[in-house]
């Protein structure tokens, strides 16, 4: 048996919008368009809020799972902790549509 990449033809998650499944996949590539560009610093400036918030409540996206791992790193860090608390903290995350 031997291995060979298999590349989707066909957007799955994305497939009701097109535009974000092409920007994903220039990042997915590293070639990102000035079109793009221009989109996300578009959502970037109509989505301005607080910034700290933003970053905790956004789902990022890596390029590999070494820069992942740095970035969960800063964030649990960055996380404030109550020494007076012993209790483990639990986090719960659901998927849902915006509604």
């Amino acid at each position: 048996m031997r291995f060979f990449p298999l590349f989707l033809s066909r957007p799955q998650r994305q497939q009701n919008d097109l535009s974000f499944y092409n920007i994903l996949q220039e990042i997915r590539i590293g070639k990102i368009s000035e079109n793009s560009k221009n989109l996300i610093l578009a959502k970037i400036e109509t989505d301005a809020g607080n910034v700290v918030d933003d970053f905790y409540n956004t789902t990022h996206i890596f390029g590999t799972r070494q820069t992942a791992s740095e970035i969960n790193r800063l964030f649990c860090e960055s996380l404030s902790f109550d020494e007076t608390c012993y209790e483990p903290m639990i986090s719960i995350a659901e998927d849902m549509l915006d509604f």
